[in-house]
């Protein structure tokens, strides 16, 4: 199946379902990550080869997977739905228009503090409401050049 294709059918799935509801397979990779970072960066003191150590048991074993996978005679179905996981389009749409309508309202400070932290979450700390906006921004945008 064409990149395209697969890439038409990945939207649609994400327009059609959304976010997963329960489990969301990048909040477990996060969660993983998360894990091995303070296993070999405990305390902020870690080695470049402790980085690269990390990195490769995060993502080489879950990247190795999903090519296998792929190799079999649904590879297209593995390689709509990891697209689909990745995406997000629709969920980042939901936690983007919390943040547009406070900025329209103007109670950013008040109204925006959790839906950005949705977003990013260290975005407690920004309270200008232009620095707001722009952080929201930044964010949406980034997302949206990651899919397109």
């Amino acid at each position: 199946m064409s990149v395209a294709l697969l890439s038409v059918a990945a939207v649609a799935l994400d327009a059609l379902l959304g976010e997963p509801k329960r489990w969301h397979p990048l909040v477990a990779f996060g969660n993983f990550a998360g894990r091995i970072e303070q296993r070999f960066n405990g305390g902020g003191r870690g080695w470049r080869s402790h980085g690269v150590s990390g990195w490769c048991l995060a993502v080489l074993p879950p990247v190795a997977l999903v090519w296998l996978l792929s190799l079999s005679s649904l590879g297209w179905l593995i390689d709509i739905l990891v697209l689909y996981f990745a995406l997000g389009l629709k969920s980042l749409a939901q936690h983007a228009l919390p943040v547009a309508q406070a900025l329209r309202a103007l109670n950013c400070h008040r109204d925006l503090t959790h839906p950005l932290t949705l977003l990013c979450n260290s975005c407690t700390e920004f309270t200008v409401p232009n620095a707001l906006a722009a952080l929201a921004l930044q964010v949406a945008n980034a997302a949206f050049r990651v899919v397109v």
